[in-house]
């Protein structure tokens, strides 16, 4: 579902998923499905018309609104722009605008999604390590970490929340994009960062009726006693609500669960040191339902600040890829199968004394002082459309009354949003961003540090001064802590590998922002930082920031050097001046690259759920429809492979490290005399001679058996 500027619900529609007894997909790939457009002709909030805007279509993933009668939709193997030329509603042109995301029959629970415009302007998807920027009529892709499974949503400072099917939502603290810079670094913390605490009771559901039809509930212990299922298994399409109208319901995130019947929410918090997100119901659910057949799948909310949910309505929400032999028995046996896929419905959600607005919001037709002004108001919807609109519509005129705003408005989510809608417009002035600098909120001051990468690689720029005057100086903000560490990649070469060492040094004992500031790191970066970070550190003191950063150093040369580069960081060992902790570290890294040691800085892992294995001996657990699953996986794998090719991620040379016989192994070109030498002798640390002797047997050389050039 997306909303368009003057209030009307753009929705797609799935007339073929599962339908009618073809559950082995049969009919799934039909060219039926549709766009369509509902309307409150009244302004009341209920839909009392609708226009079916495109038909013909494959399963489309996700539709965004750009202007009026022009919208982006997302079908399996690419972007379309659509867009009415003559005012009838109806599309009249199709363009794809970005290809190769995959074949049309391949896994349609694992196909990207989202389209979903972010406080910074980027569009951004789930599943897909792709995000994209609307720029003068076209797309441009922005290769990203790939996080998430179904639908994305934004808090009011942009930071992103998605889901995977039996997981609570997650936050992304920095923007993926980062992640995808440098394929060495062993971690990515702070996208798609867990934050429901130590426990797992933020998957935990508490349904209102047996829900015997989950795919793997043949399995031990998956119900409780009343046979209701215990955990998240199907979770999706969420959406954290920002609006004025219920502030009880403001910041807190509602999910969909249809394999549950219900729909979740969850409390966000600001610790202090980051994000928390808890249940909000002891043993209850923000909505649930009796009647098997309630599927809900979407949540938005809406310019009148209801909560609207999208119910598929069928017996049948599981894909047939998946399906299990268990779980087609049981939709036979209870015919739920036995229905046509056109029973969608919206519940649009209030509460009593809820301030919803009424009428229509008709932000195409306003003018761009009135645009602007809606950035200041207390709603998000009408924050974020107004936004969108001038940026994809590229309002100039909107330019000057968004610098006032910036300048004079007391709200910080007014100046974040004025700040944002200049960028987008390419207006944005250096002097604006370092008075955002200076500004007292932090949000305003970390979208202010993300902005200015703009003239970062300038190491003349008064800008790249005062960010790196930044750097150590931030206080305790962790969103500004996170911004700069992240942001130190994009200085330019004589200054980023000293700045982005800064901020590991100021900020590393804080693997979030450790990881956000190494990923800056060209692939030709790593091996002279981790160099000059053992010199520069070698005459310091111990603290756990530096070990931490050079453990993570050292395992990126380790993963990727070449074997003169592995080969010098290895003969770090044995020198006299090498502080213990340092060795320690090398040593670690070494432990984790090639001993399938626990990286530790990789993010607790939750305890484990109490039920019993996938498998079971009477095939409940196979595929019902392996040829279906055969099809599908060869359409996944070319479809990949268009994708890899289309968009390429940074690749790194052949190394040092290689797999020799089965087992990962460095492949030097000398003999490593710091590694040996600390293999023998009686003297010193003992554990550290074992850990040395472990390392050495997984080091070949000239001369050593095993050796191959």
């Amino acid at each position: 579902m997306s909303w368009d500027f003057d209030g009307r619900l753009w929705v797609i529609e799935y007339p073929t998923y599962m339908l009618n007894g073809a559950i082995d997909g049969s009919m799934m790939f039909l060219p039926k499905s549709r766009v369509s457009v509902l309307e409150s002709t009244k302004g009341d909030g209920v839909f009392d018309k609708k226009t079916v805007f495109a038909d013909g279509l494959v399963l489309p993933r996700s539709v965004l609104v750009l202007g009026p009668g022009d919208v982006l939709v997302h079908e399996p193997n690419g972007v379309f722009r659509m867009r009415d030329t003559n005012g009838d509603l109806k599309a009249d042109t199709k363009e794809q605008v970005l290809g190769s995301f995959g074949a049309f029959k391949g896994d349609v629970e694992h196909t990207g999604n989202g389209l979903f415009w972010g406080l910074d302007n980027v569009i951004y998807n789930s599943e897909i390590g792709l995000a994209m920027k609307w720029k003068a009529g076209k797309l441009e892709p922005i290769l990203a970490a790939s996080s998430g499974q179904y639908g994305v949503t934004m808090d009011d400072y942009g930071r992103l929340y998605r889901e995977t099917n039996s997981s609570a939502p997650t936050v992304s603290y920095v923007a993926d994009s980062y992640y995808a810079r440098n394929p060495l670094l062993p971690r990515k913390r702070g996208v798609a960062e867990w934050v429901g605490g130590p426990s797992r009771d933020a998957n935990v559901v508490w349904p209102i009726r047996p829900t015997p039809g989950q795919n793997r509930g043949y399995t031990a212990n998956y119900f409780r006693a009343d046979g209701t299922a215990r955990e998240l298994t199907a979770a999706g399409g969420l959406h954290l609500y920002r609006g004025a109208a219920m502030p009880d319901l403001a910041g807190d995130i509602v999910t969909t669960e249809p394999s549950g019947n219900l729909v979740a929410r969850y409390r966000t918090y600001d610790t202090g040191s980051g994000v928390y997100l808890r249940k909000a119901y002891e043993q209850g659910e923000f909505m649930a339902s009796t009647d098997e057949r309630f599927r809900p799948v979407y949540v938005t909310s809406g310019p009148d600040g209801a909560v609207y949910v999208a119910d598929m309505y069928s017996g049948v929400i599981q894909s047939t890829a998946y399906i299990t032999q268990y779980l087609a028995n049981y939709i036979r046996r209870n015919k739920l199968d036995d229905e046509g896929g056109e029973n969608g419905r919206i519940f649009r959600i209030t509460q009593d004394g809820a301030k919803l607005a009424s009428g229509k919001p008709n932000l195409s037709k306003a003018s761009p002082a009135q645009l602007v002004a809606s950035l200041a108001s207390p709603d998000g919807w009408r924050r974020d459309m107004a936004q969108r609109f001038i940026v994809a519509q590229n309002v100039r005129a909107a330019v000057a009354p968004l610098g006032k705003l910036l300048q004079t408005s007391k709200d910080p989510l007014a100046r974040v949003h004025a700040l944002w809608t200049l960028d987008g417009l390419d207006a944005i002035t250096p002097e604006q961003v370092l008075a955002a600098y200076r500004d007292p909120s932090r949000d305003v001051r970390a979208a202010a540090i993300r902005i200015s990468e703009r003239w970062l690689g300038d190491a003349a720029s008064p800008v790249t001064q005062a960010y790196l005057a930044m750097i150590g100086n931030a206080g305790g903000d962790w969103a500004v802590q996170y911004q700069l560490a992240a942001s130190a990649g994009a200085l330019g070469d004589g200054q980023r590998v000293k700045g982005i060492l800064a901020a590991a040094d100021a900020y590393g004992g804080d693997y979030i922002a450790l990881d956000a500031a190494l990923s800056g790191l060209k692939l030709t970066d790593v091996a002279p930082a981790a160099k000059q970070y053992l010199a520069e550190t070698g005459r310091q003191e111990w603290s756990q920031a530096r070990e931490q950063a050079l453990t993570t150093l050292s395992t990126a040369v380790l993963r990727g050097g070449s074997p003169a580069e592995v080969g010098d960081l290895l003969t770090t060992l044995a020198a006299a001046d090498t502080p213990a902790w340092q060795k320690a570290a090398i040593l670690t890294a070494s432990e984790v690259a090639l001993l399938g040691a626990r990286d530790p800085g990789q993010a607790p892992a939750l305890p484990t759920g109490n039920f019993g294995p996938w498998g079971t001996p009477d095939g409940q657990g196979n595929s019902a429809f392996p040829q279906f699953v055969s099809e599908k996986n060869a359409a996944n794998a070319k479809g990949n492979a268009e994708f890899a090719a289309a968009y390429p991620l940074p690749v790194a040379p052949r190394g040092a490290l290689r797999s020799v016989g089965g087992a990962p192994t460095l492949v030097l070109t000398a003999e490593p005399a710091g590694l040996t030498a600390m293999t023998t002798g009686t003297g010193g640390d003992a554990r550290m001679r074992t850990r040395a002797k472990a390392l050495a047997d997984l080091v070949v050389w000239p001369g050593k058996p095993g050796y191959t050039p």
